[in-house]
């Protein structure tokens, strides 16, 4: 009887030790069984999970997960990196540790909530002076809540010829400048939009107004004649004559 009682002690040791601890996206030391929530993260984007790789007394060398989330894993002396492909709705992935010499498991489940709300931008100084066939610079603050890093898409209601759509990433629990160009053309004063859409999914996240005041130059001067007629039609001698002397 006494050694049936040392013998089931013997087999309980390594369980005792067997644990997951969690580093990165923050601290955790995980039970078996556990479930932890995950709510600051957003559909498509992957999400860095570090572990230790010493679990109490033994050493883990498989991960696995259902649903298969994990987009890719590597091992590394000290840590274990998962990179998890966020879902776009709740969902709950259960984790399995494992260490073959041992043929021990532990599990974890990871309960994913999924928001659409993390991105948030500004425009700091929202009007700027430009001469006629210039750029004007503007810039943007994007402030990223999110655990993940999230991508941006940046586009305006100008036409096209005067703004190219960007593209800007914003690292994890971080903010970015980014600073965009609008091409101006012909003197004016100019009201227009900028905005800032989710590159992951179907979310316009701000709308910022802006003002470009375009001043005249010698080019403008010279060229607006061009601009005032439809392509094709001869101008009036006159018209050009007084643009050109306007130089002098």
């Amino acid at each position: 009887m006494r050694k049936t009682f040392y013998l089931i002690c013997l087999l309980l040791i390594p369980l005792a030790f067997a644990k997951i601890t969690m580093i990165k996206p923050f601290y955790a030391e995980l039970s078996n069984n556990q479930t932890l929530n995950i709510n600051t993260v957003q559909p498509n984007e992957t999400l860095l999970l570090i572990f230790a790789r010493r679990g109490g007394s033994i050493r883990w060398n498989d991960v696995s997960a259902y649903p298969k989330l994990i987009a890719d894993k590597a091992f590394f002396e000290r840590a274990i990196e998962l990179k998890l492909k966020i879902p776009e709705k709740e969902t709950f992935v259960r984790i399995k540790f494992s260490d073959s010499e041992t043929g021990i498991e532990e599990f974890f489940t990871l309960h994913i909530l999924p928001r659409t709300d993390l991105i948030s931008a500004t425009l700091p100084k929202s009007f700027a002076i430009t001469e006629a066939f210039s750029d004007a610079n503007y810039e943007l603050l994007i402030i990223n809540k999110s655990l993940a890093e999230h991508c941006v898409l940046i586009r305006s209601s100008l036409p096209e010829y005067s703004f190219t759509q960007h593209k800007a990433c914003i690292a994890p629990l971080n903010e970015k400048r980014v600073t965009v160009s609008v091409h101006a053309l012909m003197p004016s004063t100019q009201e227009f939009s900028f905005y800032v859409d989710s590159a992951f999914f179907s979310k316009k996240f701000a709308k910022l107004k802006a003002m470009l005041k375009v001043k005249p130059n010698a080019l403008s001067k010279l060229r607006m004649p061009f601009f005032a007629f439809p392509l094709n039609i001869q101008l009036p001698h006159a018209y050009l004559l007084n643009a050109l002397l306007s130089l002098i």
